[in-house]
């Protein structure tokens, strides 16, 4: 069990919760809470972290969602200096990063209807980045096209306010939206 907020591990973690070049270098990013950890893919998980008291008030829950899984338990102090929210949930995860290229966007959706895409540019607000990424795949959006000067996709506030939707609906980041948005026309897709 780890209790100290000085531990290696820990200062880590904190750093990949508030340092996007942090996560850009080790191609990570946290997820936080049951429901995101209990859909991440297995592959995806490169370090898992649970806190006593999610152990000790989740019991068999718990139990169900870490089968199988590779955990630490920490002190529930040394949970809220790694967490990126107020109130912990309990359960925090490093996961690898997603990488696409504009191919996995461009392709026709499951039932092959062309591509729905929702195109960003020099979008600001994480909360609003998961927010539009969570609608989008509601909505039936099959991929998603950033330009270099919107928000980091793998902060914790997006992460936490897609839902799930970081999972499922592909993305790319592009240096020359006007050049990528050529190729998406060349595909003959309307804009």
């Amino acid at each position: 069990m780890i209790a100290s907020t000085g531990n290696a591990r820990v200062r880590a973690v904190t750093a990949l919760a508030k340092k996007a070049k942090a996560r850009r270098e080790q191609g990570v990013f946290l997820v936080e809470g049951p429901k995101m950890f209990g859909e991440l893919p297995v592959e995806r998980r490169r370090e898992v972290y649970v806190s006593e008291n999610f152990l000790r008030q989740q019991g068999e829950r718990a139990e169900k969602l870490l089968a199988g899984c590779r955990y630490e338990t920490v002190t529930d102090e040394v949970m809220r200096h790694m967490s990126d929210t107020q109130t912990p949930q309990g359960i925090l995860a490093v996961a690898e990063q997603f990488s696409y290229q504009l191919s996995d966007v461009l392709k026709n959706s499951p039932d092959g209807k062309a591509p729905e895409l929702v195109i960003l540019e020099t979008l600001q607000d994480p909360g609003n980045l998961g927010t539009i990424l969570r609608a989008g795949e509601g909505a039936g959006v099959t991929g998603i096209i950033l330009d270099r000067g919107s928000a980091d996709i793998y902060s914790p506030k997006v992460i936490r306010s897609t839902m799930g939707s970081i999972y499922r609906v592909p993305f790319i980041y592009t240096d020359d939206l006007h050049q990528t948005i050529g190729e998406v026309k060349k595909q003959g897709i309307r804009l």
